[in-house]
């Protein structure tokens, strides 16, 4: 089982969102995997700094999310901790991308129903956590 840190980072209404291209153009949380003898909050503030070129400081556990699944017809089972953030400030760009990333983009919350958020669960959660819609605490995609 794989571990990850997401952050949840949110300013003026909107979001901060990391974009990919593969068939389809979607976007996820900025976060990613631990690595071993990494705390959580070590884990946040590395990948949103690779990603983004944001740094920032850790909040509150807003979500956890467990997947149950397939990637690249493996099974992969990975607990996603999702963590309000605060920005500290911008020290460049981003450092060092997934390969299927084009770049990090601020979205507005009431439009985040119309992009492709991966998992679909998270932006169900996101909106209830701004008031935008209603959302039961664990359900199933």
């Amino acid at each position: 089982m794989r571990n990850a840190a997401k952050a949840l980072l949110v300013k003026e209404g909107a979001i901060l969102l990391i974009k990919h291209k593969t068939d389809r153009v979607y976007y996820t949380l900025p976060g990613g995997g631990q690595k071993p003898m990494e705390t959580m909050e070590e884990c946040l503030l590395r990948e949103c700094l690779e990603e983004t070129g944001y740094r920032v400081e850790l909040g509150d556990l807003a979500f956890v999310y467990e997947f149950l699944g397939k990637l690249k017809g493996q099974a992969f089972h990975q607990m996603d901790l999702v963590f309000h953030c605060h920005l500290k400030d911008h020290v460049g760009p981003a450092e060092e991308q997934d390969d299927s990333q084009i770049g990090h983009e601020w979205v507005n919350l009431r439009d985040l129903d119309q992009v492709d958020l991966v998992p679909n669960t998270f932006k169900e959660k996101i909106m209830s956590d701004q008031g935008l819609c209603d959302y039961r605490v664990y359900k199933e995609d």
